[in-house]
């Protein structure tokens, strides 16, 4: 368990040995997003945020064909479901420098009608969602194309979902110790 914001919560890890097993992590989070959830990517550059990103938008908003470009330059992207029941933005924060910036966004009014996807949150997210699922990800040393994603959340509603999915053999997340 990780001392996080008062609380002491789990900690799960997924090997990913391929951008295919990390989109099946994204399609099998999906389900369970709702308007409010902020997903939370951190991690150096290649370390397959953007692919967990496309897929999980793709998935929330059941369109597997869906352009989902990186919001790297234009800082954000909203994405509506065919019918207009599902928002999501997608978030790319790595070229902000200054907390202001962040109030350009408007994203106390924002992040709760929608599930945000959030690429580099370390830098001046603020305020800090509510319904926040971190997901760290990391080059593996013994394989290059391998990585570790770690996935954390103080929503016991994630930590359910977590606890589920880690019954899943095909994913094979476990929970570790720190």
């Amino acid at each position: 368990a990780e001392y996080m914001g008062g609380l002491y919560m789990q900690v799960w890890k997924l090997v990913s040995s391929s951008a295919h097993l990390t989109s099946r992590l994204a399609s099998a989070l999906a389900p369970h997003a709702v308007a409010g959830d902020a997903f939370c990517l951190s991690g150096d550059l290649g370390t397959g945020k953007s692919v967990f990103a496309r897929a999980l938008i793709r998935s929330i908003l059941d369109n597997p064909a869906l352009e989902v470009p990186s919001p790297t330059f234009t800082i954000q992207q909203v994405y509506e479901s065919e019918d207009n029941s599902k928002s999501v933005l997608h978030m790319d924060l790595y070229r902000l420098t200054k907390q202001s910036d962040m109030a350009l966004l408007d994203l106390e009014h924002t992040l709760p009608t929608v599930v945000s996807v959030i690429e580099w949150p370390c830098r001046h997210l603020s305020p800090i969602p509510a319904n926040r699922i971190d997901l760290r990800f990391f080059h593996r040393m013994d394989c290059l194309e391998a990585r570790d994603i770690q996935l954390f959340s103080e929503d016991e509603r994630w930590q359910t979902v977590f606890r589920n999915l880690s019954q899943n053999s095909t994913l094979q997340i476990h929970k570790i110790k720190l």
